[in-house]
């Protein structure tokens, strides 16, 4: 071949002989698709999807009419996560074998053309439905469930109740929607009754005037809507009882009016906030702050009322009540203030108070007795029981004073301030005891020695004044602070 000089060598009857082949390879191939063509025929089911609502009616329709009269029909339910389940076995010699549980009880079977009317949809109805003539599958239909519409609408509002699903406009010729407003079926009422594509259909004089129908597909409009449109509206087509929508329609006023009632503001009661609206509120939500409430509220009467228990000055702020319905929402404020103090709070002021009287009682009593004009006139033996009496009230109110910081200190927590406080109370306790053991004249002898040096004797004369303008000081800033958390 070309330059390389390679040749191949073939037989005078090749091309001949593999045309040959080739022709008896198409005729193979001719018989096999004559052959074939049968079984595709025969594996050929026709397929449709049909759509319900939970709790209506669905008619699954073979759109063609088999004689029963010698054949065996089978109806099979199947779920992408079940194997298939019969559901209506129905023989030539006309014996039905009991469906399966779940459909017990709502089948109609239609032996003029094989259809079957599944009432009362669930939703564990949705999948695949089988229809076999002999063994041999003839139709398929595919179920999808919707939920039951559950609409709500202010009165003098308006409600479009939609119609037959696209895929069944064609087959609908009469339209006819009920309403059932309670609960027996002797108060069930028609809305409206008209065939398909009639412009003026019939209606009861309660909808004169205030419904607007569209004839293609049975859906309508109602306006100025009253308490009494309330009820279970239901669509049924061609005069039969397979109901093809289902609208529960519920009147309902908005929510208005909203405050929040609270039954105590004072500390360590229970205090109940309630929250009252005006309308049917049907859930209620509470915010403290703009944020969640705390842990240790409780929700009581469906979340209406806020319960705090042993309430705190933690508890004060801004709460917030949230009501809503299906149609509206509203809130309300209210600003908690609690009033009153702690027990140990408490305790801390009155003793404060009652320190505060008595080191003023002292102070001013030691400045009238330092200040009289005529004290070389007063006895001896009446100023030394004065004083012994200014001594005395002056321990009493470190005393007092000591006892309200330890009331502070288990309230508020350890402070170093606190403690300092405290060790100077021991301190000046001490000193003024020494004061009044040396106006005594056995003590005078004890302690003889020490008490007559200076130091000793301004020290001890001074811690009486300077004890009770230390408590006058302490006492006013703690109830200072004592203020600030009232």
């Amino acid at each position: 071949i070309g330059n390389f000089g390679l040749a191949i060598c073939v037989p005078k009857d090749f091309f001949s002989g593999l045309a040959e082949a080739l022709g008896w390879m198409e005729k193979g191939l001719t018989v096999w698709v004559l052959l074939l063509l049968p079984l595709l025929a025969l594996c050929e089911v026709s397929s449709k999807e049909v759509y319900g609502v939970v709790g209506s009616s669905v008619l699954l329709d073979l759109e063609q009419r088999i004689n029963f009269g010698n054949v065996d029909v089978l109806w099979e339910f199947a779920t992408n996560s079940k194997q298939p389940i019969t559901i209506l076995d129905y023989d030539r010699h006309g014996q039905k074998i009991e469906p399966h549980a779940q459909f017990k009880y709502r089948l109609h079977f239609n032996e003029n053309d094989g259809s079957l009317i599944l009432s009362n949809v669930k939703p564990a109805d949705q999948g695949v439905y089988t229809f076999s003539v002999n063994a041999k599958p003839m139709r398929r239909i595919e179920l999808f469930v919707s939920g039951k519409m559950e609409v709500y609408r202010v009165p003098g509002g308006s409600m479009f109740f939609p119609g037959v699903f696209e895929e069944h406009r064609n087959q609908a010729k009469m339209f006819k929607w009920e309403v059932l407003s309670g609960t027996t079926e002797n108060r069930t009422r028609r809305v409206l009754q008209f065939p398909a594509e009639n412009t003026e259909p019939s209606e009861m004089k309660k909808y004169n005037g205030r419904v607007n129908v569209f004839p293609f597909n049975g859906s309508f409009i109602l306006h100025q809507l009253t308490f009494s449109d309330e009820g279970l509206y239901t669509l049924s087509t061609n005069q039969q009882n397979v109901i093809a929508q289902t609208v529960r329609l519920q009147i309902i006023e908005e929510l208005s009016k909203t405050s929040i009632l609270s039954s105590s503001s004072s500390l360590a009661s229970t205090i109940a906030l309630t929250c009252d609206v005006s309308g049917e509120p049907q859930g209620y939500k509470w915010q403290k702050d703009g944020g969640d409430i705390s842990q240790h509220h409780r929700l009581i009467n469906g979340n209406r009322s806020l319960i705090i228990l042993s309430s705190m000055k933690s508890d004060c702020g801004n709460y917030t009540c949230i009501a809503v319905n299906p149609i509206s929402s509203i809130q309300a404020d209210y600003i908690l203030t609690i009033y009153g103090l702690p027990p140990l709070i408490l305790h801390t002021m009155v003793l404060s108070i009652v320190a505060l009287i008595s080191a003023s009682v002292i102070f001013v009593g030691i400045i009238l007795l330092c200040l009289h004009h005529d004290m070389k006139k007063i006895n001896m033996d009446f100023q030394r029981k004065a004083l012994l009496f200014l001594q005395v009230a002056a321990m009493l109110s470190f005393i007092i004073l000591f006892a309200a910081l330890l009331c502070w200190l288990q309230a508020e927590g350890i402070s170093a301030t606190i403690v300092v406080m405290l060790g100077i109370l021991c301190f000046l306790l001490i000193l003024t005891i020494l004061s009044a053991c040396s106006i005594n004249f056995w003590a005078m002898k004890t302690f003889k020695v020490i008490l007559n040096t200076n130091c000793c004797r301004v020290t001890l004369d001074a811690v009486t004044p300077m004890g009770g303008l230390i408590v006058i000081c302490t006492s006013s800033i703690l109830l200072w602070e004592i203020n600030k958390l009232a």
